[in-house]
């Protein structure tokens, strides 16, 4: 079952052609351009380009309408046309005696870039693809400080607007225990150590 591709808009095609110099002369091959080009207008479609691409020999002995050509003038068309002509453009082109092979190929669209000058010329702490790095890379630091309560709140909504900064923590810090010195009373003699006496004391004497 044939599949009708719905005649949607036109699609951008490229021709190849190649014309036979054993029986055709230079009127001969401007009569052959014009036929074909009459066939692309007469589907809907125009040409965008014809470029003549010089006479070569065919890499090999073609055979076509009788004839066995070895030389021939490469033609290149680009054209637009809806794609449901393409199967009585290509039939048209396989029974023109001046036309020895004919290949049609869809033309791929070119890719859209994106105009990133304004992004490059920032500086590069507020480019997006240095701030993406950050977030996958960083390096952690501690500060230890002292400020009043009342101002840990805007303090944090600061850090929190940083583009620089991917993520802040605040904590208390806990104050560490006292411990009293006793460098002197471990310099004695034991005997004379308060913790000696203590255990050596006899209770009621």
């Amino acid at each position: 079952m044939n599949e009708t591709i719905p005649d949607l808009s036109l699609v951008r095609f490229s021709l190849t052609r190649l014309n036979s110099l054993v029986t055709a002369n230079e009127p001969e091959v401007v009569s052959t351009l014009k036929r074909t080009s009459e066939a692309i207008f007469e589907t809907g479609g125009f040409i965008r380009k014809l470029e003549n691409l010089g006479t070569r020999e065919i890499p090999y002995k073609t055979s076509a309408h009788g004839q066995v050509h070895k030389k021939a003038s490469y033609f290149l068309l680009k054209f637009d046309c809806p794609p449901k002509h393409l199967y009585d453009l290509s039939e048209g082109y396989g029974r023109d005696v001046d036309i020895v092979r004919h290949r049609v190929y869809k033309v791929k669209e070119p890719e859209q870039f994106e105009c990133t000058i304004e992004e490059e010329t920032k500086p590069p702490a507020y480019r997006q693809v240095i701030i993406k790095k950050k977030k996958s890379c960083f390096l952690p630091f501690i500060y230890l400080f002292d400020c009043p309560p009342k101002h840990l709140y805007d303090l944090s909504e600061g850090y929190g607007r940083d583009v620089d900064i991917v993520r802040h923590r605040v904590y208390k810090v806990k104050e560490p225990e006292q411990f009293e010195c006793t460098i002197e009373e471990e310099t004695k003699p034991p005997a004379y150590r308060q913790v000696i006496i203590s255990t050596l004391s006899i209770p009621g004497l």
